[in-house]
Parts: structure tokens; C-alpha cells; sequence
């Protein structure tokens, strides 16, 4: 087992919903292009305000990385989630995410979150 995991998601409350086939396709190609070995994606299921998937993984300390599908994906509205993430970056792990290439880890944790808030201004997230 390697200590990475891909992320997608079914939910829609993303500007817009990407297929599965799509997001598998964009996870498989980044992996590629970094020459890492392609897991088949966790996939998170349709749930108001919910990550049980999400939870799961942030949970598993077994787990170092997990390559999101987008930025889009966060769980914006739920605190607790966002919170778990946190911790687990201040931890050592990292978060990719694919579309947009950016990388998350505790170096870079300050300017993503300054980041993040001019996306949310601007309205990009």
C-alpha cells in the first residue's frame, strides 16, 4: 500500500460537476506527469455539508498525501472538516490539488490560506 491517496467526488455543490470519468482522467494525468503510481480514487459520496470519505482519510495516519481532483472540492462549510485538515497539514501531510497545481503542506499553509481568502473575494471558490 502506498501512503497517498486520489480524492473525487459525486458531490455537486461545486460551481459545476465535473463526471467521474473526467476527474479520474485529470487525478491519472497529474500522476503521470509526476511519475507516481495511479490508486484507484476514494470517491465522496453525496451528502449535505458531509465527508464521511474525507473524514476517513484525514483520520487514517497511515495516509501522507492525498491528490484532491480541484481546490473546489474543500468542504468550505464545515469547520470541523476544514479544522481535521488543518491539523493534518500541520502534522506533515500533504494536499494537492490537481486542476489548479497547487501544493499544500505546512510551509506553504500561510500563503494558501491568504490565497484561499482572495479566491473567496474574488469569487473564485
Amino acid at each position: 500500500m502506498c501512503d497517498y491517496v486520489t480524492y473525487m467526488t459525486s458531490k455537486e455543490d461545486m460551481r459545476y460537476f465535473v463526471p467521474h470519468r473526467v476527474q479520474n482522467i485529470i487525478l491519472r494525468e497529474y500522476l503521470s506527469r509526476i511519475e507516481e503510481t495511479y490508486p484507484l480514487p476514494k470517491t465522496e459520496i453525496k451528502t449535505q455539508n458531509c465527508y464521511p470519505v474525507l473524514k476517513e482519510l484525514l483520520a487514517d495516519k497511515k495516509i501522507k498525501k492525498i491528490y484532491f481532483y480541484s481546490l473546489e472540492m474543500l468542504p468550505k462549510d464545515n469547520l470541523e472538516v476544514l479544522s481535521n485538515l488543518y491539523e493534518r497539514v500541520l502534522e506533515g501531510m500533504t494536499i494537492i490539488f490537481c486542476v489548479e497545481d497547487i501544493t499544500l503542506n505546512e510551509n506553504s499553509l500561510l500563503g494558501f490560506k491568504e490565497d484561499l481568502h482572495i479566491m473567496q473575494i474574488t469569487n473564485r471558490v
